[in-house]
């Protein structure tokens, strides 16, 4: 039962014994004035959990934390789990286990409290993984652990697929118009632990990810929030610079004809300038079979044209994707195998009213000649030409849907989230890939588009 107002002594002695605890380390961090500021926020914040866990589990949580059971450093710990764990987690203590063991054996319990920190957690998988990847390139060493390591890799690359596939399942909610994409990287990448081994970080980063597909397919029924499309967005762009991290180890070899220097081609997967610099200057990778270019800044159109030219165009390829200011200098652009939206020229050739054709169902056009099966990719090419072209935006409504919840929306927030258009580009297409991934299930979801 919730503590009530009959018991307010125990209540009060307990957030002044915690008080006692916080101050205690609040003072070995900080000195004077400082220190006092510290100590009364840190108060603040413990007496705040307090009351709710108290609100929230009432007599069991009193107990427990009374009989010192739950220590003051579990505290944020437990506080930041989902109720159906912080759950799990008592009834085990009263059992007799400790916080420890009851916290371990809880961890099949669906323990997200949000997708954003469904997100915040793909972005942490993806820290252990590239860094992991960073490691092995950059220390030859590390061979003996390579079965392992691709082993572990393998998996994680399945998670990251069902992972996305189980967001792209939901309608998506609108979120807050994003701000601008800041220039430059992220944090740099540390050089700590150069000589442990990279196999328990790849293993928390596989328990981590599938502990976000488990939660992420129980996410609606538990709480009747689908994801916004902010947080579909930043899970597209993590998921794709995990894969694409894993996918390195399957491009890179031995020197030869077919390869070149990975600093030498710049960051075209989109993993992050933060990683890619990393890797040493000689490193070889195999060289992309096919280049497609399309413009700087890419908009929903030339992302979806260089997607379906990738995916359906060149299915067979390696492709790397250069972005490149807008042109009408067609001479600079022979050296391309596909040309997508640059000053209205095209690779097939775009036709003379604008407004007629866009770069995507030019593209789709071209694929359909050629007898490659696109069919189920009509709605999404009638849907990018309803937001390319002026005239048709107004008269729209599926693009007004995708502009506040759907494509538009994602691609959006993929641009103010991700550093690169690389970065942009790739999580984009691993989220097309995962909506209309083709038949009746690519026609159903894109209905909610």
């Amino acid at each position: 039962m919730p503590i009530s107002s009959e018991r307010p002594d125990r209540s009060t002695g307990l957030m002044a014994r915690h008080g006692q605890l916080v101050r205690f380390h609040a003072t070995q961090k900080a000195p004077g004035n400082m220190q006092a500021k510290q100590t009364t926020a840190k108060e603040s914040r413990t007496s705040r959990k307090i009351n709710l866990l108290v609100e929230v589990h009432g007599e069991k949580f009193l107990r427990l934390i009374e009989d010192g059971r739950i220590p003051p450093s579990a505290l944020d710990n437990f506080f930041g789990r989902h109720l159906e764990r912080q759950t799990a987690i008592l009834d085990a203590m009263e059992q007799g286990a400790s916080y420890a063991a009851a916290y371990s054996n809880s961890s099949g319990c669906f323990d997200t409290t949000s997708w954003a920190k469904l997100a915040r957690r793909t972005a942490t998988v993806r820290g252990l993984v590239l860094t992991s990847v960073t490691r092995i390139f950059r220390q030859t060493s590390r061979e003996t652990e390579l079965p392992v390591a691709i082993s572990l890799y393998s998996e994680i690359g399945s998670i990251v697929g069902q992972l996305l596939e189980t967001v792209a399942e939901h309608s998506l909610i609108p979120a807050p118009k994003p701000s601008i994409r800041k220039s430059g990287q992220r944090k740099s990448v540390s050089d700590r632990a150069k000589v442990d081994s990279i196999i328990p970080s790849l293993r928390i980063a596989k328990s981590k990810l599938a502990k976000n597909l488990r939660d992420a397919q129980r996410f609606v029924d538990k709480t009747g929030e689908s994801p916004s499309v902010e947080n579909a967005a930043r899970i597209a762009v993590e998921c794709a610079r995990i894969r694409n991290g894993i996918k390195l180890m399957e491009l890179s070899g031995q020197q030869g004809n077919d390869y070149v220097a990975a600093t030498g081609l710049g960051d075209y997967l989109g993993i992050g300038n933060e990683y890619w610099s990393r890797f040493p200057t000689s490193l070889p990778i195999r060289r992309p079979e096919r280049t497609i270019a399309t413009h700087n800044d890419p908009d929903t159109d030339a992302l979806v044209a260089t997607w379906m030219a990738e995916r359906y165009l060149y299915p067979n390829n390696t492709c790397q994707v250069a972005f490149i200011p807008r042109t009408r200098d067609q001479a600079s652009l022979r050296g391309y195998d596909a040309v997508m939206d640059i000053g209205c020229v095209h690779k097939p050739p775009a036709f003379e009213d604008r407004n007629e054709h866009c770069a995507a169902s030019l593209v789709f056009r071209h694929l359909a000649d050629r007898g490659v099966d696109v069919e189920h990719l009509s709605e999404l090419v009638t849907l990018v030409h309803d937001g390319d072209a002026a005239p048709r935006r107004g008269k729209s409504e599926n693009y007004a849907r995708s502009r506040e919840r759907g494509l538009h929306a994602v691609v959006q927030h993929a641009k103010a989230y991700a550093t690169s258009d690389a970065m942009c580009y790739q999580g984009v297409a691993l989220y097309l890939d995962a909506v209309w991934s083709g038949g009746d299930e690519a026609f159903r979801r894109s209905n909610r588009m």
